[in-house]
C-alpha cells in the first residue's frame, strides 16, 4: 500500500508575496454590520430606500436643530448688543473687545485696563468696569470661561516661574473678584 499524499489531485506549495487582490460581490454589497444603506440603482435610476418613519424622525430632528441654532444666534446678537451698550465708552477706548467666536460670546479685556504691568493684582481703576462685567455675566446664560493673559515679556520671578503661571494667577484674580460681586 502506498501513500495517499498525492491521491487527491495536484499538490503543490505556492508562495505569495502579497495577499490575493480583487473584489468580492458579497463584500461590495454587504457589510458585517448588517444591511447596506446604499442607494438602489435600477436601469440608471437611483433611489434611496429609507423607512418613512425614520425619515420623519430625521426631518423633525433637523428642524429642531435648525430652530435651536437660529435661537442661539438670535440670543447671541441680543447679548452682544446689550453688552455693547453697557461698555460703549470702554469699547471706544480699546479697553474691551466684544465679539462672537464659533457661536460663543467673547469679551476680551485689555491687559492695561485690568492689570498693572507684570502684576497679577487688578488696577483700582478697573473696579467700575468689573462691576459692569459682573452685572453682564449675571444677565447672560451659559458657561463662563476666564482665560488669563500675560505681558508680552517673559516672566520668571520667585512668585511666577513662567508666563503660564502668571496667566493663571491673573485669571484666578479676575474670577475671585467677580465672585465677590454676587452670583457670578
Amino acid at each position: 500500500s502506498g501513500s495517499l499524499k498525492m491521491a487527491f489531485g495536484v499538490q503543490r506549495k505556492s508562495i505569495f508575496d502579497e495577499p490575493p487582490k480583487g473584489s468580492s460581490f458579497i463584500q461590495q454589497e454587504h457589510s458585517a454590520g448588517g444591511t447596506s444603506r446604499a442607494p438602489l440603482s435600477v436601469g440608471g435610476a437611483t433611489a434611496n430606500i429609507i423607512d418613512p418613519q425614520l425619515q420623519q424622525i430625521k426631518n423633525k430632528m433637523e428642524k429642531q436643530n435648525l430652530v435651536a441654532q437660529l435661537n442661539k444666534e438670535k440670543r447671541l446678537k441680543q447679548n452682544i448688543s446689550k453688552i455693547m451698550s453697557k461698555f460703549e465708552d470702554e469699547w471706544k477706548k480699546g479697553k474691551i473687545e466684544i465679539g462672537n467666536e464659533n457661536g460663543d460670546l467673547v469679551l476680551r479685556i485689555s491687559e492695561n485696563a485690568a492689570f498693572p504691568d507684570k502684576l497679577s493684582k487688578l488696577n483700582t481703576e478697573f473696579e467700575p468696569m468689573l462691576d459692569k462685567l459682573a452685572e453682564v455675566i449675571n444677565d447672560v446664560e451659559g458657561d463662563i470661561v476666564i482665560s488669563g493673559h500675560t505681558d508680552d515679556k517673559i516672566i520668571k520671578t520667585p512668585k511666577f516661574k513662567s508666563n503660564w503661571e502668571f496667566s493663571a494667577a491673573r485669571a484666578n484674580t479676575l474670577a475671585q473678584a467677580l465672585m465677590k460681586r454676587g452670583d457670578v
